[in-house]
């Protein structure tokens, strides 16, 4: 479901599958530029990751809707605004990423269990894990093509 390709790693379409990190942090910067290979490209970032039944918080790339918020299982997490994410948070801005097919960046910041996503430089969502401790990180492909490449952690 994954290859690697001059220094770029590659969802491949008709998979699905997740990459997760072995370790967990608390206190990082996570920079990656994706690359959507379709119109409808679906794929994302998940942070807060525990164990399996824990769920995490999905932070989505697709098009002109990048930085969007998904609960993915059972993760508690709470929106900026202070609610609890039912299962959708929409970014605050409208869309900033490039066009499908050209190369998009993402930041996204985490410290004691607050995030902040950024997409082309440009703050677009935040939110808190109810349960901050060292968590993993997710890269996940729903099926169609997707490219990331110059992926940086960086603890903090």
């Amino acid at each position: 479901a994954w290859d690697i390709e001059n220094q770029t790693l590659i969802a491949k379409k008709g998979f699905r599958g997740e990459i997760i990190t072995k370790r967990s942090f608390l206190n990082y910067e996570f920079s990656l530029e994706y690359k959507l290979l379709e119109g409808t490209s679906d794929s994302g970032v998940g942070i807060f990751a525990g164990e399996p039944d824990q769920g995490y918080l999905e932070i989505q790339l697709y098009n002109q809707r990048s930085g969007d918020l998904y609960k993915i299982g059972a993760a508690q997490i709470v929106t900026d605004d202070g609610n609890p994410l039912g299962f959708r948070s929409s970014k605050f801005k409208d869309a900033n990423e490039e066009k499908w097919g050209e190369w998009n960046k993402m930041e996204i910041r985490v410290s004691d269990g607050q995030s902040e996503i950024k997409v082309n430089g440009e703050v677009q969502n935040r939110a808190l894990s109810k349960d901050p401790r060292p968590s993993k990180i997710v890269l996940r492909n729903e099926g169609t093509g997707v490219k990331f490449r110059n992926l940086l952690l960086k603890k903090l």
